[in-house]
């Protein structure tokens, strides 16, 4: 699954780089597990899940002010409450800390071991005017984050900062007396700013995840019918939890997604590294190299280069199918202790994704396959249809060197994860989108979390109106879209880079 063969084309068309990431946040943002990977074996799901309101941006704000003051700036003079979210300062490569000019597009950092350098503060926040920023000294650090997985790779933090400067506009828009006024009545009490902003911050996320994410990762009849149907169960009372063929299986399609190189903008100056490699974008982090951060300059992300914009092409995200980069197959990067005695087996995030998969009991690609349909129709043969993949399958293993008696095996009872890859891989698509059965899972998920709350924001008018006030117009639908109203609006604290 590392080492493809030549000639095979592993550019996906349809799907921008930047969706990987927001897939990922996406999935930070319906599940977050108490239970270490290795330990999770036969806990319910129930427990193993503590996300329990889903889809709703926890993942980025937490709690709120009142319970995780830490990731918002302290209030103006003035005022009690806080409202905006913190963001870090990013560095450039002849300094160990930033410098006064340097941009505030980096997650907020914090010193835990500091030691002074030239031109560092000793104290870890520095006040600058109404706005408290975080200074890293040099030395070991945490973030700041409602979620440490979200600090996990370069492109996933940007996306979490991309999404903070949405925030923090939409925030400080809603006090501008000419967007307040037209607001909702009800709306313009000074102590629902910040409820405000985040529910339409939150209504255009799930628009996108909707509109534009689904709609290119999912196979369009799937797509079709969730959008018009919604889930096959939905869970009124928000206690299912999330299925383990989600979180174990179809939603592992994201590590095919992943590049082994980035191109992050268009350089910030003629010597500036514009490249990022996945074990860069891996290391800096604050469970990694630590020491490294705040994060370079370099690496701040120009969004053109993630998501479409007009007159500018984005570098794709790579297929779907059983094929990854090879990094995802070394153990020094994802460690694997299954052997006797805990002796290290090989395999990295392969093994990880495979095999600790099964140990969960997964439903087979034929029971799945048999709960499509009422969205496939009646022509569809859920046996037939399961032994076509099978078949490829079986072929697949035969060039790749598996012996008779591992194909049995394996071809038998296929792995579901190998399964919802090689759909992909061998369907019309030809890995530009999930299979049929890997569409149901990773469908039914989401629209499930959509449903939990739908009352709250795609059926609540007064929301609906805010967020229609916020942009005076349309809520972007798109990445495209978020991006350019972003661009347009251009925070002056925010931007002496370019977005697009």
């Amino acid at each position: 699954m590392t080492q493809p063969s030549s000639g095979i084309e592993t550019d996906n068309p349809n799907i921008p780089a930047g969706f990987t990431y927001l897939a990922q946040f996406a999935a930070h943002d319906i599940t977050f597990s108490l239970t270490p990977f290795d330990e999770a074996h036969g806990i319910s799901e129930p427990e193993k899940n503590a996300r329990h309101g889903r889809l709703i941006l926890n993942t980025l704000y937490g709690l709120g002010p009142g319970v995780h003051p830490h990731l918002y700036n302290t209030p103006e003079l003035g005022r009690e409450m806080r409202g905006t979210l913190r963001l870090g300062q990013m560095r450039k490569r002849t300094s160990a800390c930033p410098m006064q000019d340097d941009p505030w597009i980096d997650m907020p950092r914090v010193a835990v071991e500091p030691h002074r350098e030239a031109g560092c503060p000793y104290s870890p926040y520095n006040l600058d005017g109404n706005v408290q920023r975080s200074i890293l000294l040099s030395g070991r650090h945490e973030t700041l984050a409602a979620d440490a997985r979200n600090d996990d790779n370069v492109v996933l933090s940007q996306v979490v900062v991309l999404l903070t400067i949405l925030h923090n506009t939409i925030y400080n828009r809603l006090d501008e007396p000419s967007i307040h006024a037209k607001l909702p009545p009800h709306m313009q009490d000074p102590r629902l700013q910040f409820r405000v902003a985040r529910d339409v911050v939150t209504l255009t996320y799930r628009r996108i995840l909707f509109n534009d994410l689904l709609r290119r990762l999912l196979d369009s009849k799937v797509y079709s019918y969730f959008l018009e149907n919604g889930p096959l169960e939905p869970d009124l009372d928000g206690k299912r939890g999330v299925p383990p063929e989600f979180t174990h299986a179809a939603y592992r399609m994201g590590h095919a997604m992943i590049r082994s190189f980035y191109e992050m903008n268009d350089g910030v100056d003629d010597d500036a590294r514009n490249i990022l490699s996945l074990i860069e974008s891996l290391a800096l982090g604050s469970q990694r190299m630590s020491q490294e951060l705040p994060l370079l300059k370099d690496w701040y992300a120009q969004w053109s280069k993630f998501f479409d914009v007009p007159g500018r092409t984005p570098q794709p995200s790579r297929r779907i199918g059983p094929y990854v980069v090879p990094l995802l197959g070394e153990n020094y990067q994802f460690p694997n202790t299954d052997g006797p005695d805990e002796t290290p087996l090989p395999g990295g995030l392969v093994y990880r994704d495979l095999v600790r998969g099964e140990e969960e009991g997964l439903m087979t690609p034929l029971a799945l396959a048999h709960r499509l349909a009422p969205i496939m129709g009646p022509r569809f043969d859920p046996d037939a249809y399961v032994k076509e993949v099978t078949d490829k399958l079986v072929g697949w293993l035969s060039g790749a060197g598996f012996s008779p008696g591992e194909i049995a095996e394996l071809a038998g009872t296929p792995p579901l994860t190998l399964f919802v890859l090689m759909e992909a891989w061998t369907g019309s698509s030809r890995g530009c989108r999930l299979g049929p059965v890997g569409s149901l899972i990773v469908g039914e998920v989401f629209f499930r979390c959509q449903y939990e709350t739908i009352d709250a924001f795609e059926r609540d008018h007064h929301v609906q109106a805010a967020a229609a006030v916020a942009y005076d117009g349309a809520v972007p639908a798109t990445m495209s879209a978020l991006v350019k109203q972003i661009a347009d609006w251009s925070p002056i604290e925010y931007r002496p880079l370019p977005v697009v």
